[in-house]
């Protein structure tokens, strides 16, 4: 397995899986940067909403964004920044047991599979067949996402990565990448096949969304962000409970812990501060103010 697609399984799941029944109340004012606060609290924290993966031209992260997160003493993200680089995963975790991918389409999905790779990614029938044959579908999956972006990518995790390094920050993830690979595991393999399969059909259009999705991110306007997810239709609401809200839950008696006892950064998909299980709602049930930081 190498790097490259490593980074698109892990790092793609809000950008292509959670996109479902999102919403924010019309008074929620637009940021991706919110300073947590609480009566009794010695300092303030900040919680950031970041894209994954994004194109050169749309990715921002100014010096006032970076002198935030210079002064606070520990930075939380989904998946430990110190570990994004490393191979301490299960590589058999995106293998099938049995098998190859192929056994799970029909002859008329894998001519369209073949015919998408020899457009797209130009390649062989026989070299895609090959190079995919003992992996899941989610695997293929992250491959056909990542090609919807045009040009130079960047990445809001990457960048922090980096900056955590220059100042010598402490950090911490939610989760370990083995717990982000086994979330696939939750879903079936039909439900995969499906979901790969309306990606490819609809891939000019999922081109489209991801285009204005990525506008949407740099104005720093959930609201809009929130509408397009709204409007994707292709995602179940079990799985967005899985994506989204069940992990979202997990996550809070983590930050609740960290926010008393540290000046805190925390840095998730965008996703996942969206809507009543959000971060940003679940943290004011908790009695936190929240203030949108402009930057």
């Amino acid at each position: 397995m190498n790097q490259t697609l490593l980074f698109l399984i892990l790092f793609l799941l809000e950008g292509n899986l959670t996109h479902h029944h999102l919403s924010v109340k019309k008074d929620t004012e637009n940021s991706l940067l919110w300073k947590i606060e609480k009566e009794g609290q010695k300092s303030p924290s900040y919680l950031f909403g970041t894209m994954h993966l994004i194109e050169k031209e749309y990715f921002y992260f100014p010096k006032s964004l970076e002198k935030i997160l210079k002064n606070c003493s520990l930075v939380i993200t989904e998946i430990d920044l110190k570990n994004l680089t490393s191979n301490s995963f299960n590589q058999n975790k995106f293998l099938l047991k049995d098998g190859t991918l192929w056994d799970f389409f029909s002859e008329n999905q894998k001519k369209e599979l073949f015919l998408w790779a020899k457009i797209h990614l130009k390649m062989k029938e026989e070299i895609f067949e090959k190079s995919f044959s003992a992996y899941k579908p989610f695997v293929l999956l992250q491959m056909i996402t990542q090609v919807s972006f045009v040009g130079k990518t960047e990445s809001y995790e990457l960048r922090l990565s980096e900056l955590v390094e220059q100042y010598k920050l402490n950090t911490l993830g939610f989760e370990s990448i083995d717990e982000q690979i086994d979330i696939f595991d939750q879903i079936s393999i039909e439900e995969q096949v499906k979901m790969l399969m309306e990606s490819v059909q609809q891939f000019d259009k999922q081109n489209e969304e991801l285009l204005r999705l990525q506008k949407n991110y740099k104005n720093q306007r959930l609201d809009s962000l929130s509408h397009i997810m709204f409007n994707q239709n292709n995602f179940s609401s079990q799985n967005e409970q899985l994506f989204l809200s069940a992990r979202n839950k997990k996550w809070m008696p983590i930050i609740e812990k960290h926010l008393n006892e540290n000046k805190c950064f925390i840095a998730v998909g965008a996703g996942h501060l969206l809507g009543s299980d959000g971060l940003l709602q679940l943290l004011k049930e908790k009695g936190y103010q929240l203030t949108p930081v402009s930057f």
